[in-house]
């Protein structure tokens, strides 16, 4: 059962400063069939994929599946994943309210016991009580994914200054303000789910706009319609920019070589790898990772 919590009241709101704070950032590597299970979270958490197929399930509603998505899951929460294929994807807590104080804890409650449980100086007040999700290319989407993949580095890295986690709490509660529970309704079409969890699913492979196409049993001409509405790209371009984003993340967090990564993004030919990612992200994929650090560290 939730602990039982009470607002803070309009005097205590002037006796006390607070607001939005991530208390925590990390990104979930699962194996195929594993499953991860929380029956109450004290968090707004801003949930997306990098890479692989699986669906989150939340509060009785069940999200995912298409390999492009970003949810904001409401404060108290329960929350199941599963994998479908070898599944990545990040998760950013934030907590709506959190008053000022000398003892910050960058930490989210999950389990029962855990005294930050219905901690006084922590609500979630004002993030309101729907589950909502766009896709992860939508402007949005793309802003907040950005954002979220930012502040999970900065976790990785140690860095959790109070200031810098209060600043991004307040930019990713404000940069979804706006959704709202008409936003769960904004899903991609099922042969686009389709053909999206199938680049996913092959990304090592030799693909076409063909290939892709076959996986949904649609013509050419039709997932080409498809992307185009619902991502604004053409399919190949989607496939190039699906490749360059998995090979960003795994530059920045694992220890492979430029050869593998680009072997691991279906790009054998590494040089022609490095002139993609180049045009892609204003550096070569060799000086990636240390180009992140120096940007991030000058800010």
């Amino acid at each position: 059962m939730p602990p039982v919590q009470s607002e803070p009241s309009a005097s205590d709101s002037v006796a006390r400063s607070g607001g939005p704070a991530v208390v925590h950032a990390a990104t979930y590597h699962m194996k195929r069939g594993e499953v991860l299970h929380n029956t109450y979270v004290e968090s707004v958490c801003f949930v997306w994929t990098v890479s692989g197929s699986g669906t989150i399930e939340c509060n009785g509603e069940t999200f995912g599946d298409s390999g492009d998505f970003m949810l904001r899951l409401p404060w108290g929460h329960e929350v199941r994943a599963t994998c479908n294929a070898p599944f990545q994807f990040g998760v950013v807590h934030v907590v709506p309210w959190l008053e000022q104080a000398d003892d910050f804890v960058a930490r989210v409650a999950v389990r029962s016991g855990d005294p930050l449980l219905g901690a006084p100086g922590r609500s979630g007040r004002g993030s309101g009580p729907a589950i909502a999700a766009i896709p992860a290319h939508s402007p949005s989407g793309a802003r907040l994914t950005d954002l979220a993949t930012y502040t999970v580095s900065r976790f990785l890295e140690e860095r959790v200054e109070e200031s810098a986690l209060r600043s991004l709490g307040v930019l990713l509660m404000d940069e979804s303000r706006d959704w709202d529970h008409s936003a769960s309704g904004r899903q991609y079409p099922a042969s686009l789910n389709r053909m999206m969890r199938f680049v996913d699913e092959n990304l090592r492979s030799p693909l076409t706009a063909r290939v892709i196409a076959d996986s949904a049993a649609v013509s050419t001409s039709t997932a080409e319609r498809l992307f185009l509405r619902h991502t604004g790209t053409s399919v190949r371009a989607w496939l190039r920019r699906r490749r360059m984003k998995v090979a960003s993340v795994l530059l920045q967090n694992s220890d492979m070589h430029v050869r593998e990564v680009a072997i691991s993004v279906g790009i054998p030919d590494a040089f022609y790898f490095s002139r993609v990612f180049t045009a892609a992200f204003g550096v070569p994929p060799s000086q990636y990772a240390d180009s992140v650090v120096r940007s991030r560290s000058s800010r």
